[in-house]
């Protein structure tokens, strides 16, 4: 049997107790919760419970969301959780605010509850990329170190046995360099030219040893002005740390890596010798955590296309991208015994189209059909799989442009009041739209007073 896995925490800090419990009810399936009540409450609790995440209301009495924001970005031990802020709809303008004091992202109130879990498990997995990175690179670094260490070690062995014959120097550089797990390289300063290479280096560049004799440094670099900058620090400081620099290998390939370089007499020349460490893993590492910050900050930026129509005097959305087509209301064949909303089935081109009135289905009361009734047809993920489906509007009135920033989170009313079929509150010049959920609304919610549902 296996061991269960450990619940991330998520704290939620709120001066309402109803935000705190319907928060808590919504996450506490997959996350463990804990709670404060005032600022001050969670800047002591946040130490003993060290939170993977924290949802912040901004205002509170006393000391608000942005004060104790900027607090826990202050603190050693919190400034690494993510911090989600809560702010009231009409005051979503304070997410700038929100974002300068170190928030990662926001929700409105009142909650939709896809939004809320969406988000939360969005900035958790991305901090958990973070926390695998980090740890990453704290492991590069401490090999950097043990490279450094150990091209420390090369530069005293070698130095220490001026008096030893040159064949003895050789040998002992050799027994040294390749206990180091990483390239090792050695080259006059005067011209470049190799003197000695492991045989890290000569796998990883992809040349034999003899031939890393043949070669300048210079031909290691991807760019020759790298070479030229390199060079420069070494003779202002008299060594080189962590230089990062593309360097070749012998097919043309390119790799990223980092230059550990210390003076040393070789061979009765000037000399340096090089420590190389690959940073690939680390550079994929940085890039997938850019494009993870990237691709959420273009959520917000994205432009979606809806249709817009007319049931019952409010104003309804879909996605453009699902509609099939718009026809006009046209007779079809009953369904015997089938549900109340289920207006009947239609032949479009062969295929057989079950048709059903949008507004029974939501519960709305019946309405004549008119010369602007339209059935529009679209694709709903239903348990059989993809299916096609007609649904009867009274008006259509257009198709209007969305950015994600500007669809906000349905409704929360009460816990008898199901607004799951919402996905969204689309704000427009001409006023708001709700988005519709069909998958919700044709996978779980029955014909209103249906006997058959």
């Amino acid at each position: 049997m296996k061991p269960e896995t450990k619940k991330q925490t998520i704290m939620i800090v709120d001066d309402e107790p109803e935000n705190i419990r319907i928060l808590s009810n919504l996450l506490k399936p997959a996350y463990s919760i804990t709670a404060a009540v005032s600022g001050r409450d969670a800047l002591e609790t946040v130490l003993s419970y060290s939170p993977d995440l924290i949802v912040l209301d901004i205002l509170m009495p006393g000391m608000d969301g942005y004060e104790v924001c900027e607090k826990l970005k202050a603190g050693s031990k919190t400034r690494d959780i993510p911090v989600i802020f809560i702010t009231a709809l009409e005051k979503a303008e304070n997410e700038t605010r929100g974002f300068e004091v170190g928030a990662v992202d926001y929700i409105t109130k009142p909650f939709n509850p896809a939004v809320v879990e969406a988000r939360v498990r969005t900035h958790l997995e991305l901090k958990q990329h973070r926390e695998k990175l980090k740890k990453k690179i704290r492991g590069l670094k401490k090999t950097m170190d043990i490279s450094t260490k150990h091209s420390d070690v090369v530069t005293y062995e070698l130095e220490g046995k001026v008096e030893a014959s040159i064949r003895e120097i050789e040998e002992r550089i050799r027994l040294i360099s390749e206990t180091i797990p990483v390239p090792l390289v050695i080259s006059q300063v005067t011209d470049g030219k190799t003197l000695y290479a492991n045989a890290h280096a000569s796998s990883v560049f992809g040349y034999s040893q003899e031939e890393l004799m043949n070669l300048s440094a210079a031909g290691f670099y991807e760019n020759q002005e790298d070479r030229r900058t390199f060079m420069n620090r070494f003779s202002e400081n008299g060594r080189v740390d962590n230089f990062e620099v593309s360097l070749k290998k012998k097919d043309g390939s390119d790799f990223w890596a980092a230059l550990f370089s210390q003076p040393m007499e070789f061979k009765n020349q000037p000399c340096m010798v090089t420590v190389i460490y690959d940073l690939s893993e680390q550079k994929k590492a940085a890039e997938e955590i850019r494009r993870l910050n990237e691709e959420l900050e273009s959520r917000k930026e994205r432009e979606e296309k809806y249709l817009i129509f007319s049931l019952a005097d409010e104003e309804y959305g879909l996605p453009l991208l699902k509609i099939r087509e718009i026809i006009g209301w046209r007779p079809m064949t009953p369904v015997p015994n089938g549900p109340q909303c289920l207006e009947g089935v239609i032949n479009l081109r062969g295929v057989i189209i079950p048709v059903y009135d949008l507004g029974s289905k939501l519960g709305a009361p019946p309405c004549e059909h008119t010369d602007k009734t339209s059935i529009i047809i679209t694709e709903i993920e239903m348990d059989e799989g993809l299916k096609q489906t007609g649904l009867i509007v009274d008006v259509v009135e257009g198709v209007i442009s969305v950015k994600g920033k500007f669809i906000d989170s349905p409704p929360v009313i009460g816990q008898k009041v199901d607004t799951r079929y919402i996905s969204g509150i689309a704000k427009t010049e001409n006023g708001m739209k709700v988005l519709l959920d069909l998958g919700y609304i044709f996978g779980t919610t029955p014909c209103k007073n249906d006997k058959h549902y």
